[in-house]
């Protein structure tokens, strides 16, 4: 599973675990806390999607922002701002990269397609990546539901009933 984690200039963070608290972090090496994750407790700090990274920090184009290989236990939040005890910085994702793909994310979301997302993320599923126009949604289990940006109410109710979604009878 990947997420995106937001460091200063220089790669260190100043949430989640105090033992690497102003310690600078690099690509490719795997951190470990031995306690176990707990959103503003313990652990490394994530978000699912980039547009939470900035529902949650500013943006500040002297900060890194990097994808993230997720390697342990997760804890998470209501709002999509997670932490594990063990991850890996798979790449540094430069600011025009993140500028786009943030836009990408706000442009192709379709007000029913908001609220499918959310029944989903209420039944575990977070979305794990985009592939083409398909997002690809994960659940711990490792079940994946794939669906089409602009999908129609009748692919959404297949899909709820194809995956036993527990959905509230006004879900859209």
């Amino acid at each position: 599973m990947k997420g995106y984690k937001v460091f200063d200039r220089n790669w260190c963070s100043t949430h989640g675990s105090k033992d690497f608290y102003d310690k600078p972090f690099k690509i490719g090496v795997e951190y470990e806390d031995p306690n176990p994750p707990q959103v503003a407790h313990n652990g490394f700090h994530y978000c699912e999607s980039l547009e939470i990274c900035f529902s949650v920090y500013s943006p500040d184009s002297r900060n890194r922002i990097g994808e993230i290989e997720i390697l342990g236990d997760v804890a998470k939040s209501n709002n999509g701002y997670c932490c594990t005890n063990k991850f890996k910085i798979v790449r540094e994702i430069p600011w025009r990269e993140v500028i786009d793909l943030i836009w990408k994310e706000v442009r192709l979301m379709s007000n029913e397609f908001r609220k499918f997302k959310r029944l989903l993320n209420r039944n575990g599923y977070r979305c794990d990546r985009i592939k083409g126009s398909h997002y690809i949604f994960e659940n711990e289990k490792g079940m994946t539901i794939t669906i089409n940006k602009e999908p129609n109410r009748m692919v959404m109710e297949r899909l709820i009933k194809e995956n036993n979604l527990i959905a509230t009878v006004n879900w859209l």
